[in-house]
């Protein structure tokens, strides 16, 4: 049998898996979509496993168009109505209905921009019984937890999470791509 001469192999290590979604491209907005998917993830913790599941997070952020502090001041939003309203066990629907709520209520309430509960519910295709409940949870929630200043240091909070989680994430990529390099040193000494 006739051997074949040796040929290298490069694997380039891809840590964003759709480019499309990148801050630059998308106006009004100052982070990667899959960024903010992983840090609301995290968030989250494992809810939010199913590709399907990141699909929906992800489209909700690119429809919402909301720039960061906005996305915390929801994300904050979130904590305090999952504590207060005890939602156990969390599932996708009902965190991704919250998302689209408190989305929604942040860009309204703090841009003083009342969207429509109806276009919300068209876009994220959750019922709009379910979104009309939800904003009337968040908006009791808002005025009677959450004073202006509470929310600038929620916001403070949730920005050097943000941070941390960036730091995080570009050690694991320059870790992925040590082992990537390892792997193709591995194949090509073969």
């Amino acid at each position: 049998m006739e051997e074949h001469p040796r040929i290298p192999v490069s694997i380039e290590p891809t840590s964003k898996p759709t480019p499309a979604f990148k801050a630059k491209e998308v106006p009004g907005k100052d982070y990667d979509i899959d960024d903010m998917v992983g840090f609301l993830e995290r968030f989250v913790g494992t809810v939010f496993n199913l590709l399907a599941e990141r699909e929906k997070l992800r489209q909700l952020l690119q429809t919402s168009n909301l720039p960061r502090e906005h996305v915390f001041f929801a994300t904050e939003l979130m904590q305090k109505w999952l504590w207060y309203n005890a939602v156990v066990p969390v599932t996708p629907e009902n965190l991704h209905a919250a998302f689209a709520v408190a989305f929604k209520f942040a860009k309204s309430s703090r841009d003083d921009i009342e969207s429509d509960i109806a276009d919300w519910a068209y876009c994220t295709g959750v019922p709009i019984a379910s979104l009309s409940q939800l904003n009337a949870q968040f908006r009791n929630l808002t005025s009677e937890y959450m004073s202006e200043l509470q929310i600038y240091f929620l916001s403070r909070d949730s920005e050097a999470e943000w941070k941390l989680f960036m730091q995080n994430r570009k050690e694991e990529q320059r870790n992925e791509n040590i082992r990537a390099r390892k792997r193709c040193e591995d194949l090509n000494g073969m």
